[in-house]
C-alpha cells in the first residue's frame, strides 16, 4: 500500500527499506556524478525528512550535525549548495546557518545567501493580511475541533500556514476533516493547498514552488544533485528533468514515503543518515 501526493489516505508504502548494500551503491553514485563536474554542479536539498528527521512537532526538527559539517566542507567546493523548504527562511537559517549557502524558503516566496537580508516575492506579500486571518481561523477551528482531533498544530508561517495532524490519535480520520477544512478555506480565500506527510499547508495562489525555486537555483550550472521526500519536492523534480542537463534526483526512505515521490526518483536513499554519509563521501572525495 501507498501514499500518494493527491491528498489520500496516510499508510506505509511498499517500497523497501533502503539496505546498507543500495544505500553503498547509491553513494558511490553520487559521488561520481557530482565528481563529474563539481564546480557546475547545484546541489539543492530539502530540511524535513532529509536533512533532518521528521518528528512529531515542527518545532523540534534538528538538522543532522553530519550533514551540516558535511555542507560546510561542500559549499566552496561545487557550484551552489542551497536548501529548498517549505519552511520560512528565517527558520530554516535557525536550524542551519552556514556563510554562502543559498536558501529558498516557503516553496520558493522566500529566499536569501548565508546571513545576508530575505526576499520576498512581491506577489506574496501582499498576502500577508489574509494568510494571517486564515491562520487565526485555523487555530480557533482547531481549538474548537472534536476530541478524536486533539494534537492538531498549526504552525504560521507568515505567508502559508500548516494544519498538522502527526500527533493525533487517528491519521486518516484527521486527515479528512483537516483537508475539508483546508479545502473550504481555499474555496473561500483563493489560496492553494498543498498536502505533505501528515499535514495540510495553505499558501497564496501564487505561480511559485520548488519547481520554480529549482529552476532559478540551476540557472546558469551544467548538473544538479536534487534530494527529497515529500510531495511538494515533485515539482522540483519535474523542473530538474524538463532543463534537461545532467542530473540525480534521489528520494529519502521512510515509512511515509509517498509512492508518487519514490516511484519519479533515480533512487531511494536510506533515511537522513544516508543523505548524511553521501553528503559527507562527495565532500571527502573533493577535499
Amino acid at each position: 500500500m501507498s501514499r500518494s501526493c493527491c491528498g489520500g489516505r496516510e499508510e506505509l508504502n511498499g517500497f523497501a527499506l533502503s539496505a546498507e548494500g543500495n544505500d553503498a551503491e547509491i553513494i558511490r553514485r553520487g559521488v561520481e556524478f557530482v565528481g563529474r563536474n563539481p564546480s557546475g554542479c547545484a546541489v539543492l536539498l530539502d530540511f524535513d525528512g532529509t536533512l533532518a528527521h521528521v518528528v512529531d512537532h515542527p518545532d523540534d526538527a534538528a538538522a543532522l550535525p553530519e550533514s551540516v559539517e558535511a555542507i560546510v566542507r561542500l559549499i566552496p567546493l561545487v557550484g551552489r549548495v542551497a536548501l529548498v523548504s517549505g519552511r520560512p527562511v528565517a527558520d530554516l537559517r535557525s536550524r542551519i546557518e552556514v556563510d554562502g549557502l543559498l536558501y529558498s524558503g516557503l516553496y520558493g516566496l522566500e529566499h536569501a545567501i548565508g546571513a545576508g537580508e530575505i526576499g520576498v516575492d512581491p506577489k506574496a506579500a501582499a498576502w500577508i493580511p489574509e494568510v494571517a486571518m486564515v491562520t487565526e481561523a485555523a487555530i480557533e477551528w482547531a481549538a474548537s475541533a472534536d476530541a478524536e482531533l486533539d494534537g492538531i498544530v498549526i504552525e504560521g508561517k507568515g505567508l502559508s500556514v500548516t494544519l498538522h495532524y502527526r500527533m493525533t490519535a487517528d491519521h486518516a480520520l484527521a486527515h479528512e476533516v483537516v483537508a475539508d477544512w483546508a479545502r473550504g478555506e481555499a474555496a473561500r480565500t483563493g489560496m492553494r493547498v498543498i498536502f505533505g506527510k501528515l499535514n495540510v499547508e495553505l499558501v497564496p495562489p501564487i505561480d511559485s514552488d520548488k519547481g520554480s525555486a529549482a529552476d532559478e537555483l540551476i540557472a546558469g550550472m551544467d548538473s544538479c544533485l536534487y534530494i527529497g521526500d515529500d510531495c511538494g519536492d515533485l515539482p522540483a523534480f519535474d523542473a530538474i528533468r524538463r532543463w534537461g542537463r545532467d542530473s540525480l534526483v534521489l528520494a529519502v526512505q521512510s515509512s511515509e514515503l509517498p509512492a508518487d515521490v519514490g516511484e519519479k526518483a533515480d533512487a531511494i536513499i536510506g533515511g537522513p543518515q544516508g543523505v548524511a554519509r553521501l553528503l559527507g563521501q562527495v565532500a571527502e572525495s573533493l577535499d
